[in-house]
């Protein structure tokens, strides 16, 4: 069996104000606009138990790491990002290379909303991770949040998928399907709330990474862009130690009810739609 994840989860903090929720555990943003969604994502995956390192987990780490992907059908447009634990050490087990496999199956099948539509991926996910974990290719379930946004049926959606390290008591699913609120320029960030908190009053030594005045998703994506490059910056190190976790390459991206999905800064090695 193999112990450990390439992906990491820290602790959430709590009383955030209600308009921005935050999980931190990668830089991440997304923000719901009435032009659209736009999202933005850190490159660095690193692996979680520093004493462990060896050659092999070195060689597989990256700052380049591709966490932004794209999937398009007939009616459904969207974009997901995924965040905690992804990857084991040889990449046996790949929660997001699974993801892009149960997406690519549901091409064709007729999405008439969210839930119908996510219900049947989030189950195969869920197959997908107990079969490792009997076949010995993970010692524990993995924490997993994913983060899936855009359009069914010119219809916009937000749902987070999350998967527990434990069954549920009451029903033994490893997962849940969970809408987001949304409302015009709601934010979800991840990373460094030391970092936010400078960012929302206005710290002089932060200011120049947003400058948000809600007029166009372009406008948003910058902001997006703005937040991550924040948390991966040195000056956030000097204030938030952990911002050490951040950096790498930043990418961006926008998903529009005409246009779909679009990058506004490509990671290194773009993949296809769905992630393949």
């Amino acid at each position: 069996m193999q112990a450990g994840w390439f992906g990491k989860v820290y602790p959430s903090g709590l009383l955030l104000p209600d308009w921005m929720k935050s999980i931190a555990m990668t830089a991440t943003a997304i923000i719901y606009t009435p032009f659209g969604f736009a999202v933005a994502a850190d490159g660095f995956q690193r692996w979680e138990n520093l004493a462990s390192r060896d050659d092999f987990i070195r060689q597989s780490e990256t700052d380049a790491a591709q966490k932004i992907f794209e999937f398009s059908d007939a009616e459904v447009s969207l974009a997901y990002l995924t965040r905690g634990h992804v990857a084991n050490k040889d990449r046996s087990f790949d929660i997001g290379a699974a993801l892009g496999e149960a997406l690519h199956t549901s091409r064709g099948t007729a999405s008439v909303d969210p839930y119908t539509f996510l219900q049947p991926i989030a189950l195969s996910l869920e197959r997908y991770i107990c079969a490792a974990k009997i076949d010995g290719r993970i010692e524990e379930y993995p924490e997993t949040y994913i983060d899936m946004f855009g359009y069914i049926n010119h219809v916009e959606f937000w749902t987070e998928l999350q998967f527990f390290r434990f069954p549920n008591s009451h029903n033994g699913s490893l997962h849940a399907i969970n809408p987001r609120q949304m409302w015009p320029w709601v934010c979800l960030f991840s990373g460094s709330m030391i970092v936010r908190d400078l960012l929302l009053q206005g710290h002089p030594l932060f200011c120049h990474f947003c400058n948000f005045t809600r007029q166009s998703l372009q406008e948003a994506a910058r902001h997006v862009n703005g937040y991550v490059e924040a948390c991966c910056s040195e000056v956030a190190r000097q204030f938030d130690p952990e911002c050490k976790e951040f950096g790498g390459h930043i990418h961006v991206a926008t998903v529009d009810p005409r246009c779909g999905f679009r990058w506004f800064k490509p990671p290194v090695n773009v993949r296809g739609s769905d992630g393949r």
